[in-house]
């Protein structure tokens, strides 16, 4: 019975010597004796007002709102929209985005330990560079200092925003009659009277289409694509947009879906319908009463 504790006793002994072992080691590679990490090194807090976006948005605020000044039509260039547009975008995204009255559950002007947050200015800005030029998201943090984990987010989350919501308000085709006027009339002076719109497929470049639908996605272009069909006026403004399809799908199939096409058709069957019904009732009524 001694025997039998003595060993029981040295393997106690020996299993503490091991854990202490274990910790010192866990102790020299910066870890704890537990095996958890030690807490993550914060990143840099960054002024966002001393990058580059920051202090364009700073100094040349007086020449970016004269749109006939060189600084103005840069900022177009670059970011694809004028700077009063890009205005209206911001107040529209601190809308939804920003802490108010309205919007209780919005994030704040500073973090939990009273950091100031991004402004909304430069995240915007962002999202513009992104969609006018295709940038990468470390190209933005160079700029801007907003890290990728933070853009990337806030991209999808603004785009699918734009797409709820203001997207049904800028793009539609024209409905009243002022507005088809509008669109007739500028096709009808360069001799196509009665065109609402100018419609064609394009085709968007996908670099990083999955391996294994290749094929549904390559078609004439000789390239992975998404095609959408989009309907314009002349001087250019998108009045529809369909999703988007398989590269591989003709323009005759794609045009079968276009929901703007099927209301427009719907539309002129119905005026056609309905004009048909009122001549031939007003026929069939004038014939009787000259019967009479």
């Amino acid at each position: 019975m001694d025997k039998a504790f003595e060993v029981v006793s040295y393997w106690h002994r020996v299993r503490a010597a091991s854990l202490i072992v274990s910790a010192e080691i866990y102790e020299d590679e910066g870890n704890k004796p537990d095996g958890r990490q030690n807490p993550r090194k914060h990143r840099r807090r960054i002024d966002h007002s001393e990058t580059i976006w920051g202090k364009t948005l700073q100094e040349d605020i007086e020449k970016l709102n004269d749109t006939s000044s060189s600084e103005a039509e840069l900022f177009r260039l670059r970011f694809r929209v004028p700077f009063s547009l890009f205005l209206e975008l911001v107040k529209w995204t601190k809308s939804w985005r920003e802490k108010s009255p309205q919007n209780p559950d919005g994030v704040g002007t500073h973090d939990s330990v009273g950091n100031p947050r991004i402004p909304t200015e430069l995240m915007v800005l962002g999202v513009l560079r992104i969609l006018g030029r295709g940038y990468c998201l470390d190209g933005i943090y160079e700029l801007s200092g907003i890290h990728p984990s933070t853009m990337g987010p806030f991209f999808h989350k603004w785009t699918r925003k734009y797409r709820q919501e203001l997207f049904p308000i800028h793009v539609k085709m024209p409905e009243t009659e002022e507005e088809i006027s509008a669109v007739v009339g500028a096709f009808a002076a360069l001799g196509f009277p009665g065109c609402l719109g100018s419609i064609d497929v394009v085709h968007i470049r996908w670099d990083r289409c999955p391996s294994d639908q290749t094929n549904l996605f390559t078609g004439k272009e000789g390239y992975p694509s998404i095609a959408y069909e989009v309907v314009c006026d002349h001087s250019g403004r998108a009045l529809a947009c369909t999703i988007g399809f398989y590269g591989a799908v003709n323009d005759k199939t794609i045009v079968r879906f276009d929901g703007a096409v099927k209301k427009l058709r719907l539309t002129l069957t119905l005026t056609l319908t309905l004009t048909l019904t009122l001549t031939l009732t007003l026929t069939l009524t004038l014939t009787q009463a000259w019967t009479l």
